[in-house]
């Protein structure tokens, strides 16, 4: 049977593929943001930023390979003093 999480707590790239999604959220200066970790659909996978006080996406950007994406989630995440990890949600 696949497995849908790592030894970590983060998706495999079998449970990105059926639709889950890696889900963040961090304060900085009291300003929320949420990161996500997608798969897109089948051209690679999403890394976005989404503020909710100003209510706009910050960042995205689509990477060719998991290993890409999952390296930009992780400075990501770094960059935006997340707090905690939501490891799977499902985008349906």
């Amino acid at each position: 049977m696949p497995k849908f999480t790592t030894k970590k707590k983060y998706l495999t790239a079998y449970a990105l593929n059926c639709g889950y999604v890696e889900h963040n959220e961090g304060f900085r200066k009291s300003s929320p943001y949420d990161i996500w970790l997608e798969h897109n659909g089948g051209t690679g996978y999403d890394v976005s930023v989404y503020e909710h006080r100003r209510g706009m996406r910050r960042m995205w950007e689509t990477y060719e390979t998991l290993k890409e994406a999952k390296k930009a989630f992780h400075d990501t995440l770094r960059q935006y003093k997340c707090l905690r990890h939501i490891p799977s949600r499902r985008t349906t």
